[in-house]
């Protein structure tokens, strides 16, 4: 399939000129799912690897998922997740009204961000990738210190990933 073709190629070249841990992700076994990933030059203390599954109301790139997917294809995660969060008392998910703001933030803005969370001092990055019609069909991730990676709308993470994965 052409699209990811294209962006695993753009995952390898966003972790060639960042030096961020670079992952493609695809909606699979009911969530965003990692089958691309790159480790970048940064040591992280974190484990992913292909098949490594990602929460739809806790993570970068759920909220790209939850943005840019058919509301009906994610709807028994997105609600399975906000009840347990409630349960848990918001741990590793943000509160439905947070996660409401980050999905409309990721659809208007074109990417997605995590500040230091869900795991201390370690950034991300997402944004969609898209199709030749136009339909959303993965997203990318980048992973990254806190200290070293610059969240902001205008900066050049924000530019290269949103550049690549809007284009495969």
């Amino acid at each position: 399939y052409a699209p990811l073709r294209a962006a695993r190629e753009a995952v390898h070249r966003i972790e060639e000129a960042t030096g961020f841990m670079t992952l493609l992700t695809v909606w699979s076994n009911g969530a965003p799912t990692a089958i691309e990933v790159r480790p970048g030059r940064e040591r992280l203390n974190v484990n992913v690897q292909p098949g490594s599954v990602f929460p739809l109301t806790g993570s970068s790139v759920g909220f790209v998922f939850a943005a840019f997917m058919p509301k009906q294809m994610i709807a028994a995660r997105k609600e399975a997740e906000l009840a347990g969060t409630q349960a848990r008392g918001g741990q590793w998910h943000v509160q439905p009204r947070d996660f409401a703001k980050r999905v409309s933030d990721a659809k208007a803005c074109g990417f997605a961000s995590l500040a230091g969370q869900p795991i201390f001092g370690i950034n991300s990055l997402s944004a969609p990738v898209f199709g030749p019609d136009g339909e959303f069909v993965a997203a990318i991730m980048m992973l990254g210190h806190e200290d070293s990676m610059d969240l902001t709308c205008e900066g050049d993470l924000v530019k290269l990933i949103k550049a690549h994965a809007t284009h495969g």
